[in-house]
């Protein structure tokens, strides 16, 4: 992002790796029927907080920089498990930016884990004002059920792509996702005649997303 120029794209639909520290998280605790070629392929995603967090305002700023419009960040609360009982949440690092909006996505289902409800619940924030707005007949709680049979660990089910590109962009508009992983955000870009910029650092999910792009 770096070297991309400031207003280079028009919107930002992205969800990073979450620093789950291999605990209470997809790579952990998800059903057997996943082949460990899936768990492999899966970032490291072991950070130190403070780095992680460090790190991910250093992405949002490129991100807001590059941005004419909004920049849709998928994230989600982390509660005490495995972290000697440390709290995370989202706005800790997002505090700094303008929240324009925050989506709660119910997914439908979740991770279980002992004593607790099973969290099914991510964040979608919403960072700068939109520059282009649709007038879509929506709530800030979307439903949308989470996606399985990938070969992603935690993919985007396309309909939030959807959602974000419906609400925030026209056709033609260049839609840019820096941790674009098989290419949901991209594909669905093109699906809805809008173009694309992904980025991602494993070579084994970009391929993939380049093979779903060209059928």
């Amino acid at each position: 992002m770096k070297e991309m120029n400031d207003n280079s794209v028009d919107i930002i639909v992205t969800s990073p790796p979450y620093n789950l520290m291999g605990q209470y998280s997809c790579k952990s605790q998800m059903n057997r029927s996943f082949t460990s070629k899936r768990l492999e392929d899966w970032y490291d995603d072991k950070m130190d907080e403070k780095e992680y967090q460090q790190w991910q305002k250093e992405c949002v700023r490129e991100m807001v920089r590059i941005c004419k419009g909004s920049v849709f960040y998928v994230h989600q609360v982390r509660y005490a498990w495995g972290r000697k009982n440390e709290f995370y949440h989202p706005i800790h690092w997002l505090n700094e930016f303008v929240i324009w909006s925050e989506i709660i996505w119910n997914r439908g289902n979740g991770i279980s884990a002992a004593k607790r409800p099973t969290m099914a619940d991510q964040r979608i924030y919403m960072i700068g004002k939109p520059k282009v707005w649709n007038k879509p007949n929506c709530t800030s709680v979307w439903d949308i059920p989470s996606v399985r049979n990938s070969n992603h660990v935690c993919p985007f089910p396309d309909e939030l792509v959807e959602r974000c590109l419906n609400m925030c962009s026209n056709e033609g508009d260049i839609v840019f996702d820096p941790f674009v992983g098989i290419g949901t955000t991209a594909r669905v870009a093109k699906k809805m005649n809008r173009k694309y910029i992904g980025v991602d650092i494993n070579e084994n999910y970009i391929n993939e997303a380049k093979t779903k792009l060209l059928t």
